[in-house]
């Protein structure tokens, strides 16, 4: 519960703001406080803590950008997205450049260890799409592969491969 107050905290304090898509998963289960962290080969790191009714809410950081994020459950298999992505902080005089995005994701089990996933976020001058697999390692430990394709022509499309852990 301390975990969702300290990233709510966060997202008020930003004015408001809401937030990114991380990989999507399956591995937070509706336990109030249950969490997972994941990082990738690339620098791609994030946070996220759901509660008793699947809600997600995340912070990622990747290349120089902070996220902040929620994940809403519209049913089983699709999900709600609504972020910011902080892409510029000027310490010296606390301007922040935010942009707010909204999406959906949809997962599905693809065998008995592998889901499947892929996500659409958009907001002002941006969009990406997502797809990606978790493969199981053990009951709390996954392995990601996902590719994004960012449409903001300046980043290319990228391939990561990254660790999610369930605490």
């Amino acid at each position: 519960m301390k975990k969702l107050v300290f990233l709510t905290t966060i997202l008020l304090f930003l004015s408001n703001a809401i937030c990114l898509a991380s990989p999507i998963t399956n591995q937070i289960g509706g336990n109030d406080g249950e969490s997972t962290v994941g990082f990738t080969t690339n620098g791609y790191l994030y946070f996220e803590t759901s509660d008793s009714n699947n809600r997600v809410v995340g912070l990622q950081y990747v290349n120089g950008q902070a996220e902040f994020y929620t994940q809403n459950p519209i049913n089983n298999n699709f999900r709600a997205i609504i972020g910011v992505k902080v892409t510029d902080f000027q310490e010296s005089t606390l301007n922040v450049d935010a942009k707010i995005y909204v999406g959906a994701a949809t997962i599905n089990s693809l065998n008995d260890n592998l889901d499947g996933y892929a996500s659409l976020i958009a907001g002002y001058g941006f969009q990406e799409l997502e797809i990606g697999l978790n493969y199981t390692l053990a009951s709390n430990s996954y392995i990601n592969l996902n590719c994004r394709f960012p449409a903001d022509n300046k980043n290319n499309s990228n391939l990561n491969i990254g660790l999610i852990t369930k605490m």
